[in-house]
């Protein structure tokens, strides 16, 4: 491959960036479960926390750098984490105790809430193999996939 051809780091065949990003995914499961597990008890909950939060970071980074994001991608991925990160961070700070089953309630509506949008676009996507091109098994599937996600 030239340096000077017309391909870019999205079409180009560097490094086999599958491989990179299973590792990747693979810690940061690693990470949230050492994150459920620290958060079960009391002494032990600002380390799940940290490793949630790196667990998370680690997720993120990981999508971001691959293959699967080119182009116009990184400024969605921006629109969707940015505001996401300052709300977490304003009720953070303002949320106490007492009050954080409530929050986590909320936070858990807002999961299910992006489920559904998530199963909604796969539904009208006209280029996916789900939806109303797609076959009934795959509709029923994408319900089933919102309706419990919704749940939790």
């Amino acid at each position: 491959m030239s340096t000077f051809d017309n391909t870019t780091v999205c079409d180009s065949n560097l490094f086999n960036q599958e491989d990179w990003l299973e590792v990747v995914y693979i810690g940061s499961a690693v990470l949230f479960i050492m994150a459920l597990r620290g958060l079960s008890k009391t002494e032990t909950a600002k380390w799940g926390n940290i490793y949630g939060m790196l667990g998370m970071t680690a997720a993120v980074a990981g999508a971001w750098a691959s293959q699967f994001v080119c182009d116009e991608g990184y400024w969605l991925i921006a629109v969707a984490l940015f505001p996401g990160l300052i709300i977490g961070i304003l009720l953070a700070g303002h949320v106490t105790m007492i009050q954080m089953p409530q929050m986590v309630g909320l936070l858990n509506a807002f999961g299910g809430l992006a489920s559904a949008l998530e199963a909604l676009g796969l539904f009208l996507d006209p280029n996916a193999e789900f939806g109303p091109n797609g076959s009934a098994q795959s509709k029923l599937r994408i319900m089933r996939t919102a309706c419990h996600e919704s749940q939790h």
